[in-house]
């Protein structure tokens, strides 16, 4: 079981954190109207958000979205900077709770890590290994269901009130990417699948600590997997393997999935065997 907090939410709307979150949101940004503006009436404002949290009346803001090319077209969501106040107090709270369960692996939307220590990482393990698998998840952002994210959340966040801000930011977001999504059915879905609540707003600070949270879990509930398909590989190869046994992530949803991807597996690393000892004795 899971640790879980709970009695989060005072530490979220307490003013001190607000004016925390205030001034990491206002960072780089202080010549825009939108945050002069805030800044202007900044004690009222701060004091505003604060009962709003409390009283439970927060509502978030409409996004301002806009298409940027780097170089793939992506869809960027911009939230009120009140909101982003909010957003910041959250996470303030809330990211040390999950940051010791990512992955060391995990570059994106972290304190400490980002772009460049990956790129530095990444050429570190090309000089070490010879093989490498690039992969890359399919629309992402506009997939991550809200029912699965919440259950996510809801393993380590037993505060009630805490649960609710994050639903309500996360609802503010439905619907803000369905352009740039493909509707895709897995077994067991139904016709009211399509009418799922998913998406979350690239460019939104509490959507790339989400997003991690989502990839973490699966991942990590894929490693039992990946495992048992290494393991069952080196039998068959007898522990032939090519310096570094490059392998994506399979993610099997019954038993029945999970044994028919490793029977695939391991058929294909045996034929893939026979066919190298066929070019060895061609070669003879």
């Amino acid at each position: 079981m899971p640790k879980s907090f709970n009695n989060l939410f005072p530490q979220i709307a307490n003013f001190e954190n607000l004016f925390a979150a205030w001034e990491t949101a206002r960072r780089s940004k202080r010549r825009r109207p939108d945050v002069a503006a805030f800044e202007r009436h900044l004690e009222p404002n701060l004091l505003r958000i604060e009962q709003q949290l409390l009283d439970g009346s927060y509502r978030p803001g409409r996004y301002r979205s806009f298409f940027i090319r780097e170089p793939k077209r992506r869809k960027i969501s911009a939230a009120p900077f009140r909101d982003r106040v909010v957003h910041h107090a959250l996470v303030r709270v809330i990211e040390p709770i999950f940051e010791s369960r990512f992955s060391n692996a995990s570059y994106a939307c972290r304190v400490g890590k980002g772009t460049h220590r990956a790129a530095d990482h990444a050429q570190a393990l090309l000089r070490r290994h010879q093989y490498v698998l690039k992969a890359d998840i399919a629309q992402f952002f506009p997939s991550i269901d809200h029912g699965v994210l919440d259950g996510l959340l809801a393993r380590h966040i037993a505060c009630r009130r805490t649960l609710d801000l994050c639903r309500r930011i996360m609802a503010s977001g439905d619907g803000i990417l369905a352009s740039e999504y493909t509707l895709k059915l897995f077994p067991g879905d139904d016709l009211f699948a399509a009418l799922r609540p998913r998406g979350l707003p690239i460019g939104n600070l509490t959507s790339g600590g989400r997003s991690v949270v989502t990839i973490t879990a699966v991942t990590g509930a894929a490693g039992t997997l990946t495992n048992t398909v290494l393991v069952l590989s080196m039998l068959v190869l007898r522990q032939y393997v090519p310096p570094m046994v490059a392998w994506g992530v399979a993610i099997a949803n019954s038993p029945l999935e999970l044994v028919a991807a490793v029977i695939i597996t391991v058929a294909v690393i045996a034929a893939w065997k026979r066919l190298e000892y066929g070019r060895k004795g061609a070669d003879l």
